[in-house]
């Protein structure tokens, strides 16, 4: 019988010494990659603790750099983080998941740039991609310094570049009629670009790409009747495919 007692003794012991090993194991393999936020106002304090001051907060579906791992007295887990523009503090790991691989989307090259074998500019480039080239993206990744860097397939070459020259793009071809007042195409797809023509309501246009800025923004590459390209705010325009 203290045999038996023993024996249950030994593998429960053995058990928790088990499953606290593989949790420790599963929080240090998140160091040195990332997360991304599952709720809203994810407060990042100053410390590990709540008791520290909040620095910030994160809305839902930000990607963070992992730079360490705490467990409070309390039990609750904490990480130490890096936001893209290097803000860093500490959060709740529960808050957090690791991000599903960021495929299948089209991304605009916005200046001529090379393509790295990983996501730093000190790995030897791969392939210079031409502005205005369609790439498709495989992977998105965070760096220490809060540097955002996306892995892209060229159809011949795969490499990384930085958040700077990509844009998230959408296949679009049709036709479109200015439905406001006035119609305004820009040299770029922002309002900060200068205008190149204004067209009156119920002018037709052609339309190229369907194109979401880094405001959130959605534009159109258009072809005026005077053959003029440019783009011009969603909210201008009614678009119908052929």
């Amino acid at each position: 019988m203290k045999k038996f007692l023993f024996l249950c003794a030994f593998l429960m012991l053995s058990f928790l010494i088990t499953n606290t090993s593989l949790k420790v194991h599963a929080e240090e393999d998140i160091i040195k990659k990332n997360l991304i936020t599952i709720t809203d106002n994810v407060e990042v304090k100053r410390g590990a603790t709540m008791n520290y001051p909040t620095v910030f907060t994160l809305k839902k579906g930000t990607r963070v750099y992992v730079r360490d791992t705490f467990a409070g007295s309390d039990g609750r887990k904490w990480v130490s983080v890096v936001t893209h523009g290097y803000k860093s503090g500490w959060a709740l790991l529960e808050q957090f998941e690791v991000p599903s691989p960021e495929t299948g989307r089209k991304a605009l090259i916005t200046d001529q740039v090379e393509i790295r074998r990983g996501a730093h500019w000190g790995y030897e480039p791969v392939a210079v991609l031409p502005k205005g080239m369609i790439v498709a993206q495989v992977d998105t990744f965070m760096t220490f310094s809060g540097q955002l860097w996306h892995k892209v397939d060229t159809g011949s070459k795969q490499g990384w570049l930085e958040n700077q020259y990509f844009q998230n793009y959408m296949d679009y071809y049709g036709e479109g009629d200015i439905n406001g007042k006035n119609g305004v195409i820009r040299k770029g797809a922002s309002t900060d670009y200068s205008v190149k023509v204004t067209l009156p309501q119920g002018t037709e246009v052609n339309t190229f790409v369907k194109f979401l800025n880094s405001r959130g923004e959605i534009w159109y590459h258009v072809k005026t009747p005077q053959g003029i390209y440019g783009w011009i705010k969603s909210n201008e325009i009614s678009v119908k495919p052929y």
